[in-house]
């Protein structure tokens, strides 16, 4: 659904000669990342996810499995870093229980390293 003022601003958009510079920043992907994320085989050096990775334990749906929707994630995260690229995770578990759920998911399919807990009793 295009409205009038997307259309002039796409207009003024073209006559800039640094249109097509800036318009590869706008990429925007919106789906469900318990589902996976879309990207090819080895294209990121580094991956930062601030706040989102706890979400995926939570049950919104009928049929949601927290383990799969986890296991999904970081296996095609894994999948899309290349060789000896590094991500960095931030989030908040609920409990301990299930920041074991998310760390086991991530080894699981790859990813080493460790959890580095800050301000454990807030």
């Amino acid at each position: 659904e295009v409205n009038e003022g997307d259309e002039a601003e796409e207009e003024e958009d073209e006559a800039d000669p640094g249109h097509q510079e800036r318009s590869k920043w706008r990429e925007v992907m919106h789906g469900d990342m318990g589902n996976g994320v879309p990207f090819r085989p080895g294209v990121f050096d580094g991956v930062v996810s601030i706040s989102v990775v706890q979400w995926l334990c939570n049950i919104d749906k009928k049929g949601q499995v927290p383990q799969k929707r986890l296991r999904e994630l970081f296996q095609t995260l894994y999948n899309s870093m290349r060789r000896g690229a590094k991500a960095v995770l931030q989030f908040y578990p609920e409990s301990p229980q299930q920041m074991n759920l998310i760390s086991q998911a991530a080894m699981k399919c790859g990813f080493g390293g460790g959890m580095v807990v800050d301000f454990p009793h807030s």
